[in-house]
């Protein structure tokens, strides 16, 4: 995997065997900071003597404590580069799909996650929001979409914030040759199926 990214009018092309990728600070910056966590891992932790008292590991996750879950970039980038190479690999194209979809929503940003003075921005948010009147808070930032690609099945799939069912693209399936823009409208409702009329009697309590 390569990166490029513009710093100070610049042009900076990565190696990136990390595979992650976030937006803010630069690369560079970013895989230094990931050095601060080596030390973490998906393993559970055993009991640890210190001196004549024992500390007892009380719960599953122990391995990872001190992960940082913060929505900021930096701390994304560390979960991002960590849950990638945490995730037990899957069998199959389609297993694999439902596995990063796992691990996108563990970086989910609802609405409410971040939100800032819309009339005390900072510089990554100035000239987007306006208010008047009385200052009020604002989302900035939303997780609107999230995308996992097949690239061996050529397979794209997408879920939005608001219909959370995922849908796919099968490039495999699209006439190339049709010249001019296509656009497909996703399904973006809250749309859950009513499964109540799918209730069946446990196996030997019928009567």
């Amino acid at each position: 995997m390569v990166i490029a990214e513009y710093v100070g009018g610049r042009l900076k092309i990565h190696d990136a065997p990390l595979g992650t990728l976030t937006n803010s600070p630069p690369y560079d910056w970013q895989t230094i900071d990931v050095g601060n966590f080596v030390d973490l891992s998906p393993v559970n932790l055993s009991e640890r003597k210190l001196g004549k008292f024992t500390a007892v590991n009380y719960g599953q996750g122990s391995g990872a404590v001190g992960l940082p879950g913060d929505m900021s970039p930096p701390s994304r980038f560390v979960r991002a580069a960590l849950f990638s190479h945490w995730a037990t690999p899957a069998a199959t194209a389609s297993d694999t799909v439902n596995l990063g979809f796992h691990v996108i929503n563990t970086f989910d940003i609802f609405n409410g996650a971040i939100q800032s003075e819309a009339a005390d921005q900072t510089p990554n948010t100035k000239g987007l929001l306006t208010s008047e009147g009385p200052l009020r808070l604002v989302n900035t930032d939303t997780t609107e979409w999230a995308v996992a690609h097949d690239r061996t099945n050529l397979k794209t799939y997408v879920r939005t914030y608001h219909g959370l069912a995922i849908q796919v693209v099968d490039l495999k399936k699209l006439d190339f040759d049709q010249p001019g823009w296509r656009t497909i409208d996703l399904q973006n409702d809250f749309a859950p199926e009513d499964i109540t009329g799918q209730g069946k009697p446990l196996a030997g309590t019928a009567k």
